[in-house]
């Protein structure tokens, strides 16, 4: 058995797991305490329009539908990164996440439309998000537009 300092020394080890841990949570579901890392988006009502950028068209679905929690910048089980265009094309364990320019090629398109992911009961992306996911990828993916990407992306 060990000294008093050492049991306290365990008990803090602990401790700040559980402190890591619940503010994981907390981030990943998105509790709205008015910080914007944790406040709630509005659902999109259309796909939009133009050129598409990951950090204000696709990551915000990700953070509405938690993905960002599971598969942060860890990467979570799957080792898959879906809080950067990088990350997504950097891939996880099942590999490549997108094929740019081809949304019905990627593999991310195709999770997102069968509802294995996000796998939450009643998480399953609308018609407007995985038409926003896939015109994203369509026009190549990329953190931000570059229309020589992709031979013909749509921008409308």
């Amino acid at each position: 058995m060990g000294s008093c300092s050492d049991r306290l020394s365990t008990m803090y080890s602990a401790l700040s797991i559980c402190v890591v841990t619940l503010s994981t949570l907390a981030a990943s579901a998105c509790i709205n305490t008015g910080d914007s890392p944790y406040t709630q988006r509005e659902e999109l009502t259309a796909v939009p329009s133009g050129p598409l950028s990951f950090s204000e068209h696709v990551l915000p679905i990700f953070q509405r539908h938690g993905c960002t929690g599971c598969h942060g910048a860890g990467g979570g089980t799957a080792q898959l990164d879906t809080t950067s265009a990088a990350g997504l094309a950097a891939g996880g364990r099942s590999g490549a996440a997108v094929s740019p320019c081809a949304a019905s090629d990627s593999l991310l398109q195709t999770r997102l439309a069968d509802c294995s992911m996000p796998p939450a009961q009643g998480a399953c992306l609308t018609r407007v998000e995985l038409d926003t996911v896939a015109r994203w990828i369509d026009q190549g993916a990329a953190a931000t537009f570059d229309a020589g990407i992709c031979p013909d992306p749509p921008v409308d």
